[in-house]
């Protein structure tokens, strides 16, 4: 079935649309087995200039493109999975890329680092990880465990190395009721 009209995009479609179409289904079906959150339906809000439909149009055609991004080179099976994992899948580049006037990323600064607002995501190119003290060996235990030397840091330079949290400065991390709720936002921020 055709939609009506042309649809909005979620965030990260330039991204996701590189996806795999064995992926997407895997996503899907996993998704269908997971128990529907009983919650009204909002409706839409968008202000101009984003409510006009076109518009997604006009910058898909500026801006969308059909190849992904590359801050370092390599053809070997496992460099391709790797860049297929983080651009299409993990859509490192959405955070980790700086955006131009217009929402779009610039492609000539992949990775980058990139301005969230609150916070900044890193530079987080091979060259820059590398200078960071980030081994191959690093990211792979990073991404399987969620631990990584380089990473305490982030959180431990403030709130203490066990999360014991530091007098008048940050508070324990340790039985914080803010990592329990189910909306990250705060804890993220």
């Amino acid at each position: 079935m055709t939609p009506k009209h042309k649809l909005y995009p979620a965030m990260p479609y330039t991204s996701y649309r590189q996806m795999s179409r064995e992926d997407s289904d895997a996503i899907y079906a996993y998704l269908m087995t997971q128990k529907p959150v009983t919650a009204p339906s909002v409706e839409a809000d968008l202000r101009f200039p984003y409510n006009v439909r076109f518009a997604v149009r006009l910058w898909d055609m500026l801006f969308l493109k059909d190849t992904l991004p590359d801050a370092s080179t390599g053809q070997s099976a496992d460099w391709t999975r790797g860049r297929y994992l983080a651009h299409a899948l993990g859509h490192c580049a959405e955070c980790h890329t700086p955006r131009g006037a217009f929402g779009q990323m610039q492609d000539a600064k992949t990775l980058q680092g990139g301005d969230l607002g609150r916070i900044g995501a890193p530079d987080i190119t091979p060259a820059a990880l590398a200078a960071r003290g980030w081994t191959g060996a690093d990211l792979q235990a990073s991404f399987a465990t969620g631990i990584a030397k380089q990473g305490l840091d982030s959180c431990a330079g403030c709130h203490g190395f066990d999360g014991q949290g530091k007098p008048h400065v940050a508070v324990a991390m340790n039985g914080n009721s803010t990592l329990r709720q189910s909306d990250p936002r705060n804890l993220i921020a």
